[in-house]
């Protein structure tokens, strides 16, 4: 029983593994998505700014029908470009932590798979152990079963037997006359002589 709870347990927390590992997988693919998007802006900012850049100061100031629309533009693509390469930097610094969560995860679930084979190897040898024990147990309970037996027959002859002097006993009761014994005396089996010598 406990090598069935040990073995559900460990599959439990591989299956709560596996699932933190999923969620895991999807954060990254999130991350790795909004990162895309990041690098797109960030792409698209650059070519804004190459077409600035590849126009000459004259044009880009003439294009603007005022000079302080025209440096606005200028900061706000240095602020949005400012932006999104902090969240870049931030999204590739959560990206390589669930990386890195994500390989602790693998490795636990490594263990408990492991642990899981472990437990099934332990529980089979229990088990083999049990079946020999259960027939351990059957072959002693025939042996058990032939010495009651054996006893059994030992109490009916002894019995027999028992009865059997008993029967005996009686017979020479009848046999014999009590009244033709002599009584009970203190030297009844003495020396025959009264002055006995032991050479």
């Amino acid at each position: 029983k406990k090598f069935s709870a040990n073995i559900a347990l460990t599959e439990r927390k591989i299956s709560d593994a596996s699932a933190r590992i999923s969620l895991l997988g999807e954060d990254i693919t999130d991350k790795e998505r909004r990162m895309a998007q990041n690098s797109a802006a960030i792409a698209e900012t650059l070519r804004r700014v190459r077409e600035h850049e590849a126009a000459t100061l004259l044009e880009i100031v003439l294009s603007e029908r005022r000079l302080s629309s025209f440096w606005d533009s200028v900061s706000s693509i240095r602020q949005f470009q400012e932006v999104i390469r902090a969240d870049l930097a931030t999204l590739r610094a959560i990206k390589a932590d669930l990386e890195t969560v994500r390989r602790e995860e693998e490795r636990e679930q490594l263990e408990l798979i492991t642990l899981r084979s472990r437990l099934t190897d332990e529980k089979s040898i229990v088990e083999y152990q049990r079946a020999e024990q259960r027939e351990l147990l059957r072959v002693t309970k025939n042996k058990e079963s032939n010495y009651q037996e054996l006893l059994r027959d030992k109490r009916a002859k002894k019995e027999a037997f028992e009865r059997e002097i008993s029967a005996l006993e009686a017979a020479l009761e009848i046999a014999i006359d009590p009244s033709k014994l002599p009584a009970a005396r203190p030297g009844v089996l003495a020396w025959p002589l009264e002055s006995v010598t032991i050479t």
